[in-house]
């Protein structure tokens, strides 16, 4: 007798055809052939073919299912033996389908194993011919018998993968690549189908559709799951692109498995900016051989008007157009102790593929690696938190593939060719937006003038607004009573600032960026009641040259804690705090008063 499971069930004594007519002797043949030479007990052949109900008279009739089974189809008594509690099947591994195709898919894989491509394929070939189409068509289906279908379905994918990996070996792509596109299209998100697609593509000489083919992937993913494609298919992407422009002396080092640098989650309380999202969306997708550069956008603002969760969202908003990803680096130049850029250097490198055994000591080294392995990829680069040119020129890729956005407070004169995206307050609508986002709309709604003023006593800064907002969530005070207590209070960027939201902390970063002289400006200029003053009115105050004064509020403007609030006829800059700043210049000295005392 000879049982086939490999498309709808079959039994054959010989030249008759004994298959079992019935649904349920089917499922029951089945469930036990798969089960061969083991007890399958009574109760999961019960659950098999009645599911979680049952009628009371299960039992007995499996047992009537069992005597036509050995009557009308096994045609004997001691193949489908009566075990305690169960059922066993006993037939040769040669009678059942199932065992030669298992026995040649090992077969072929342990030639590819060994280097032996062509034994491979042949054994493989057998095997996956056996295959006659949809398995067990008709038979109906337990949870048994769909987890053996599962089971056999990844079998004959992994064989079909060996069998490409073989003839790829061979050197036949042409043979793979539609048989790949078709599995493909059954298994879309199947990473392994698409690498091997993609190096099929390669060897035909198509890397263009074999490009086309990881974008289609990674674009998916990105859509249905927000994720970027595993580690090993990027590094096989960028390999390939690797290979398709390597010349005779190869890039430093192998590259091991690439993965990007994590970029922080797209902000779930972001708003507004739109207008300037556009534009960076333009100046970044203006990237083109034709230009020699790379396409840079330097956002910069004061502290606290959201530059790194603009830089967060648009990257996002813009990882699609990369298709080797993005990396997210965090300079910390605000911090007390920034970032060492070769440590930065240290982690970025890897992720683009050079192996830590090859990683360069010398900054000089590593920029030059760091250059060498972009060169033909397409990144987006976000350099968090640059303290200065200098520093942010370290990570500029120096290809036209890959683009740059850079975040700072202090401005850049110096990092040529980067377009300017000077970051300023919400506009009012923005300010309430975020507000209500945070609070609760009905709350808002309910008070509009009172949120309103919340929103300018914030000075319409998305951190300031965060902070108010989670003031707002932890203490029970109305809108009105919490702007009333802002408007009155000699601390209000402490008043903003929690241990999830901190105000303070930019400008505590440029403060201590600021000598003596910056210092005594701050404090004398801060204590007066002036809406504006000029170099010549400070120096006069504190009998500095003039000179010397303007050279400390270009320092002061560098840091952002004085703003240019027009001139004068003659020309002179005239400058003004911003108030929460003048609030945050008081403050600081209320505590270096007090600590003064102590």
């Amino acid at each position: 007798m000879y049982f086939r499971v490999l498309g709808p069930l079959s039994v054959t004594d010989g030249t008759n055809d004994v298959t079992p007519q019935t649904p349920k002797l089917q499922a029951l043949l089945a469930l036990l052939l798969f089960r061969r030479d083991t007890v399958v007990h009574v109760r999961e052949l019960i659950d098999e073919l009645w599911g979680e109900r049952p009628p009371d008279s299960a039992a007995s009739t499996l047992h009537t299912y069992v005597y036509k089974l050995r009557r009308t189809v096994l045609g004997r008594d001691d193949l489908l033996l009566t075990r305690p509690n169960g059922y066993e099947l006993i037939i040769p591994s040669a009678s059942l389908d199932l065992s030669r195709f298992d026995r040649l898919i090992d077969e072929g894989k342990t030639s590819l194993a060994a280097g032996d491509a062509r034994s491979a394929v042949e054994a493989l070939d057998a095997a996956l011919t056996m295959w006659r189409g949809d398995m067990l068509a008709g038979v109906p289906m337990g949870r048994s018998l769909t987890a053996q279908l599962t089971r056999l379905k990844e079998r004959r994918l992994d064989a079909l993968e060996s069998r490409v990996d073989a003839r790829l070996r061979l050197g036949c792509p042409q043979q793979v690549i539609g048989e790949l596109r078709s599995l493909l299209a059954e298994n879309p998100l199947n990473e392994s189908l698409t690498a091997k697609l993609m190096k099929a593509l390669r060897q035909a000489g198509r890397t263009a559709e074999a490009v086309e083919v990881y974008s289609r992937l990674r674009g998916r993913l990105l859509d249905d799951f927000g994720l970027e494609p595993s580690r090993t298919l990027r590094s096989a992407y960028r390999e390939m692109l690797r290979e398709t422009k390597r010349p005779a002396a190869t890039a430093p080092g192998t590259p091991g498995e690439p993965a990007a640098l994590p970029l922080p989650p797209d902000p779930p309380d972001f708003v507004g900016r739109s207008t300037v999202a556009d534009r960076i969306e333009q100046l970044l997708a203006s990237r083109s051989r034709s230009t020699p550069a790379t396409p840079i956008v330097w956002i910069t603002g004061p502290p606290g008007s959201g530059k790194t969760m603009l830089s967060i969202r648009m990257a996002h908003r813009l990882r699609r157009s990369f298709l080797g990803g993005v990396h997210f680096l965090s300079l910390r130049g605000s911090e007390a102790c920034p970032a060492d850029p070769v440590e930065v250097f240290r982690h970025l490198l890897p992720a683009l593929g050079l192996p830590r055994a090859d990683m360069p000591q010398h900054l000089a080294d590593c920029g030059n690696a760091y250059r060498t392995l972009m060169a033909d990829q397409g990144c987006l680069v976000v350099i968090d938190d640059a303290d200065c040119a200098a520093r942010a020129r370290e990570f500029i890729p120096g290809c036209t593939k890959s683009a740059v956005i850079v975040t700072s407070r202090r401005p850049m004169p110096a990092l040529a060719g980067a377009h300017v995206v000077e970051l300023g307050p919400f506009d009012p609508r923005e300010g309430i937006r975020l507000l209500s986002l945070m609070v609760g709309r009905h709350r808002v709604e309910n008070a509009p003038g009172d949120a309103a003023r919340i929103v300018r006593l914030c000075e319409h800064l998305p951190l300031a607004i965060k902070g108010a907002a989670a003031a707002l969530r932890s203490a029970p005070m109305s809108l009105a009573e919490y702007a009333d207590h802002l408007a009155r209070s000699r601390r209000r960027l402490s008043e903003l600032s929690s241990r999830d939201v901190d105000v303070r902390i930019g400008y505590d970063a440029g403060y201590r960026r600021l000598g003596r002289p910056e210092r005594d400006v701050l404090e004398r200029m801060s204590s007066e009641h002036r809406t504006g003053f000029t170099a010549q009115q400070v120096s006069r105050l504190l009998g500095w040259s003039v000179a010397a004064t303007e050279a400390v509020m270009i320092r002061l403007l560098e840091h952002r804690f004085v703003r240019v609030s027009g001139r004068d006829p003659s020309g002179e800059l005239h400058y003004a705090f911003a108030p929460l700043t003048r609030a945050y210049v008081r403050e600081r000295a209320l505590e270096e008063s007090g600590h003064a005392m102590r």
